[in-house]
């Protein structure tokens, strides 16, 4: 599993490193020190401030996969970057589209899981079905109902509605 990391901007006293996107060399001293960044939970260092802008740009234009946002050395990083970060650096249309990304990220879980336990609650009533067990699910309620035996009409004991045993339909 991957971890997620947060990137902080960086003090260094005078030296060069290269921006791990764009390659440059960057002489690091007490001016350029705040627009440096390195990533404190992996071994990715080094970024430049409008590298990573543009990155974050890019992969919220291009949507999230799983409304997580990648450490920029994808592949050979598997860390994601905290939304409070992305949220820092990204400007305001992106910060919108991002929070609007994650958003639906969580409806899509979230709708992930319902469809599973309907899934699950279908293969239950055909495997009891397939056993000679009849049951099936009332039209208003949908509480599980076992047909023992005569007509098609059928009262749900829950809550009262007449319905179809073959097709469905409360009358």
């Amino acid at each position: 599993m991957a971890t997620i990391i947060d990137i902080k901007q960086i003090q260094i006293e005078s030296q060069k490193v290269e921006c791990q996107i764009c390659k440059e060399k960057i002489i690091v001293d007490d001016n350029t020190g705040g627009s440096i960044h390195i990533i404190q939970n992996c071994q990715c260092k080094y970024f430049c401030a409008e590298c990573l802008k543009s990155y974050v740009h890019n992969n919220v234009q291009n949507r999230l996969k799983d409304g997580l946002l990648k450490c920029p050395c994808t592949p050979k990083c598997n860390s994601y970057m905290y939304d409070d970060y992305v949220l820092k650096i990204a400007d305001v249309k992106d910060r919108e589209k991002y929070l609007k990304w994650k958003i639906e990220t969580v409806k899509l879980k979230t709708e992930a899981k319902k469809n599973t336990k309907k899934v699950l609650e279908k293969e239950e009533l055909d495997m009891l079905n397939n056993l000679g067990i009849k049951i099936k699910k009332c039209p208003k309620c949908c509480e599980s109902i076992e047909k023992l035996e005569g007509c098609d009409h059928v009262r749900c004991p829950f809550c009262q509605t007449d319905f179809c045993w073959r097709c469905g339909e409360s009358s």
